[in-house]
């Protein structure tokens, strides 16, 4: 059902999976499944299926990381870091130029496999808030956001010069458990409980505003900013990504309301329409760009020499192409040697201190502390690159190629 939007994960766009249904309808067990990875859900299988492309690739490295936030009562919390003390840290939301809205302060885990993005997702999911009501005894409390950022970069070791100009791409994975809708005469909730699902039904809400407000096309405000869900959710919803929605209803007839109210929500958000693209610098566009158009005239220069050779005819053929050769060099000479002289750290893929830091890290700094930081994070990148480890598992192959044929043609991701 993810086979397609994983797949453009990997190369570059935005994703977003997210369950909605009622409390106790199963959303938290399609996302997650149970703990026997034989009955796993969506996202142990979407780390699976990512993971093993990767190992199959050639000509491409990744870097691979991970964070985990809760929305628990409009305060984001962190389930990933260790030292946190998560009754009392509401971490800021920011909206940043070409990522979008994000939350910069997230600790960022770099993982190199399927099996640490298990132990991350149990290790967040230890600190969820999670509690019984009437209606289920181990009810998310809060809304989750798992999300794993692929950054891609060519192998310079393995390819030649002419591809050695290839950008970086930036794919990320949002996968969304939301907590279910509730009612106060059905849950029982009282004193905390009542106070959270209040909370849960507000944000709720306010998602079915943005989308209602998405899907009218009239409206000329979209109430994003009515709570932290929809502000995290604001590209995945009529933005820069491919979301895929999964309604959870109860086959129980005493639920009959709030089924068709899933219905109704699902009904109305496949008629957003999102525009999507792969993530990429405009610079390094710009620069491939420059370098394609250049080993396109050489290939022109160098069939016209060998023409040439056979009709003695050398000067009035080459003059043209070495002309328009020299005019393409010197409009992008600069861009060129900006990228020469930085291949090597490309490797780094442009991260942007993604890989987390010491939050009380001192403004002024030595150079040679700088130097020494700088050393360490490029040694910890080199040692997280992934790619092409399992590039001649004809198994793997057989079982990738199994899953392509098995999944849907046509995924709508309201893409």
């Amino acid at each position: 059902m993810c086979y397609s939007l994983v797949e453009s994960t990997i190369e570059g766009y935005n994703g977003t999976i997210f369950a909605y249904g009622q409390t106790g309808c199963g959303k938290t067990h399609t996302m997650q499944g149970d703990k026997n990875l034989s009955n796993s859900g969506i996202i142990p299988k979407c780390f699976d299926h990512i993971f093993e492309t990767i190992s199959m690739t050639t000509n491409v490295r990744y870097l691979a990381l991970v964070t985990y936030m809760e929305i628990y009562n409009e305060r984001i919390r962190d389930l990933l870091n260790k030292n946190e003390n998560t009754s009392v840290i509401n971490h800021s939301l920011k909206e940043l130029p070409g990522i979008g809205v994000s939350v910069p302060t997230l600790t960022t885990q770099p993982v190199v496999n399927a099996n640490q993005c298990y132990d991350w997702l149990h290790f967040g999911n230890k600190n969820r808030v999670t509690a019984a009501t009437l209606m289920n005894k181990n009810s998310s409390r809060s809304h989750t956001i798992f999300t794993i950022t692929l950054e891609q970069s060519p192998f310079f070791n393995s390819i030649g010069l002419e591809d050695a100009f290839g950008g970086i791409r930036r794919g990320k994975l949002s996968l969304v458990d939301l907590a279910g809708s509730e009612r106060q005469r059905r849950t029982g909730a009282k004193g905390d409980r009542l106070k959270e699902a209040s909370q849960i039904n507000l944000s709720l809400s306010a998602l079915g505003n943005v989308i209602s407000s998405l899907v009218d096309g009239k409206a000329k405000h979209v109430p994003f900013r009515d709570s932290k869900l929809t502000r995290l959710l604001q590209d995945s919803l009529g933005g820069n990504t491919k979301t895929l929605m999964i309604s959870c209803i109860s086959p129980t007839d005493i639920n009959y309301d709030e089924t068709i109210s899933t219905l109704r929500y699902a009904s109305r958000a496949k008629n957003i329409s999102n525009k999507p693209k792969i993530n990429e610098d405009p610079k390094d566009a710009t620069l491939r760009l420059y370098q394609n158009e250049i080993l396109y005239l050489k290939r022109m220069l160098q069939e016209s020499q060998q023409i040439s050779y056979r009709n003695n005819d050398t000067n009035k053929i080459i003059e043209s192409p070495l002309k328009i050769i020299q005019l393409t060099n010197m409009n992008s000479t600069k861009n060129v040697q900006i990228i020469e002289s930085g291949q090597n750290c490309n490797a780094s893929f442009k991260t942007n201190n993604s890989i987390s830091t010491n939050p009380n890290f001192p403004l002024i700094q030595s150079e040679g502390e700088i130097q020494l930081q700088a050393q360490s994070r490029i040694d910890l990148i080199k040692r997280t690159l992934i790619g092409g480890e399992r590039i001649h598992d004809f198994k793997l192959k057989k079982k990738a190629h199994g899953s392509k044929i098995c999944s849907p043609t046509s995924l709508k991701c309201n893409s």
